[in-house]
Parts: C-alpha cells; sequence; structure tokens
C-alpha cells in the first residue's frame, strides 16, 4: 500500500491500529449518512457537479440539480433515480442576472430548503 492511500485511510479512519478492534471498522458511507436531507448542487449536468449529486444521493440526500444543460440534468436525475432518491432538476444560467434570485424564488415556489450547498457552476 502506498503512502498516500495509507493517509488518506487513517484521514477517514479505514485503517486498524493496535488500539482499535476490527468491529470498530466503518466505511465512510457508514459515517455519511445524508438521509433526509436536501442538497442543492449547481453545475450538475455533467463531470465533478454530476459526481457530486450522485455521490450526495448515494449518502441519502435528495438533490435539487442546476445546470445549463437540460439534456444533462436529464441524466444526471436518471442516476439519481436509480439510488432511489429524488432528484429536482432545474434548469438555469447562474451567470446570467437574477439568475440566483429566479432559483430561490423557484425553490420557495416548490417548497424546497435545501440545507447543504455544492457551488459547483463553472463561471467564465
Amino acid at each position: 500500500m502506498s503512502r498516500g492511500a495509507l493517509r488518506c485511510g487513517a484521514a477517514f479512519g479505514l485503517l486498524t491500529s493496535p488500539h482499535r478492534s476490527r468491529t470498530d471498522l466503518r466505511t465512510i458511507s457508514d459515517r455519511f449518512d445524508l438521509t433526509s436531507r436536501l442538497a442543492l448542487v449547481t453545475g450538475a449536468s455533467r463531470g465533478i457537479g454530476q459526481a457530486l449529486a450522485v455521490g450526495l444521493a448515494e449518502a441519502g440526500a435528495d438533490i435539487v440539480a442546476t445546470a445549463r444543460s437540460e439534456s444533462g440534468l436529464t441524466k444526471t436525475a436518471d442516476a439519481i433515480a436509480e439510488k432511489g432518491r429524488r432528484c429536482h432538476p432545474i434548469a438555469c444560467d447562474l451567470t446570467a442576472a437574477g439568475a440566483v434570485t429566479t432559483l430561490f424564488k423557484t425553490l420557495a415556489d416548490r417548497s424546497l430548503s435545501p440545507t447543504i450547498l455544492i457551488n459547483n457552476a463553472g463561471m467564465e
């Protein structure tokens, strides 16, 4: 095992030590339960944003996915549904003036109150 893998495993408490019993080993998903949480992920139609949205869904969160691409959001929503979680896709261009205000009005109109924000939208 490489030194980097050892450091990473130690950071997440995944390695054993002489002072810890084997029954105390838990995976990161055991420690990272987001059941009943709602996450807002910007830039969620592809790449890192899509991976983060799906990963949060795997951990139990429902997702509000935003991006410029409606077709990309559909793919993200399908991947989240496969994990058994709900996705609320909202197509919007956050670089446009007033887009953030419009997004939050849409969230309020749909009675969605995210408790997690992943601000991943790329800005040019």
